[in-house]
């Protein structure tokens, strides 16, 4: 029961999402967190287009808080933000008494077109500016509620509606709003807790990737988005899903991926057909996960 009871643990950490800006990705080598501080992509680097790897060291105390830090390397106009983040992290026990590294890569966001942006927070008093681009890393439910589109003009009263509909949906999600310096078009990314579905049905079982796709009836391959090939983005696309006890997916929640190959992945995902899963004979519902992959050929 007890050895039950830490994997379901595991499984809800792993599934948390801490709230890092766009082109954040957080790695800590193997040591779980009980909670975090989300770590913002400076906007003076964006501006500057400077990316990479910050490397820090953090020790923690008997209760596996951090108690003290510092960078090993990285660029100097990255190592602050995470510096300030990594001093009240709050790690598992089981990790308690050590030094332990942590690595933050910070990758300039691109928007729908593949250009990269500037992100910054949203702010009502911005200048009105044409939207050019729209990320909604989350579900279906939320991305119905947003009231722009591409090609609206955000002006303040819709910057103050979207920052609204967004935190009465779930105070978890943050919105940021990106410059694209070469069309001077405004590419919104709407992040939050992606990587857990909004609601996981009550005895539906979670299972492995691999041992799922063994299930597959139907597989429609994704069209290969031709914003992204032009400028050759390529990558993986990976999703948490609901899968019906009749075996079609019901649910899909956004885990990570570029973003211009998003949409044409979750698309082909929603025509995928499984096996139904028994359980004592009878069919249940199933949380697992699904990576999609995009590569092009040379």
């Amino acid at each position: 029961m007890r050895t039950a009871l830490i994997l379901v643990l595991a499984c809800v950490l792993q599934a948390q999402d801490f709230g890092d800006s766009p082109g954040v990705a957080v790695e800590t080598n193997g040591a779980r967190l009980m909670h975090r501080s989300g770590i913002a992509y400076p906007p003076e680097a964006t501006l500057n287009r400077i990316q990479g790897v910050v490397t820090a060291q953090v020790r923690l105390d008997a209760r596996g808080n951090v108690v003290d830090a510092s960078i090993v390397s990285g660029p100097d106009e990255l190592r602050k933000t995470v510096l300030q983040s990594v001093l009240g992290w709050h790690f598992t026990s089981d990790a308690a008494n050590a030094v332990r590294t942590v690595t933050v890569t910070f990758t300039i966001p691109t928007g729908l077109d593949g250009r990269q942006v500037i992100v910054r927070p949203a702010s009502p008093d911005a200048p009105p500016i044409e939207i050019g681009a729209l990320n909604v890393m989350g579900p279906d439910e939320l991305a119905a509620r947003i009231p722009v589109h591409v090609g609206d003009m955000l002006t303040s009263e819709l910057r103050s509606s979207l920052n609204k509909v967004v935190q009465d949906y779930d105070e978890h999600f943050t919105v940021n709003i990106g410059t694209d310096k070469a069309t001077g078009k405004a590419s919104i990314f709407i992040t939050g807790p992606y990587s857990r579905p909004a609601s996981v049905p009550a005895g539906a079982l979670r299972i492995g990737a691999n041992v799922q796709e063994a299930n597959i009836v139907t597989k429609v391959a994704p069209e290969y988005p031709p914003l992204a090939k032009a400028p050759r983005v390529q990558g993986t696309v990976k999703f948490e899903i609901v899968i019906g006890k009749d075996g079609t997916v019901q649910n899909i929640q956004l885990i990570s991926g570029p973003p211009l190959l998003i949409q044409s992945a979750m698309s082909a995902l929603r025509q995928w057909v499984y096996r139904p899963t028994l359980l004592n004979g009878q069919p249940v519902e199933v949380v697992t996960t699904v990576d999609i992959n995009f590569t092009l050929v040379q």
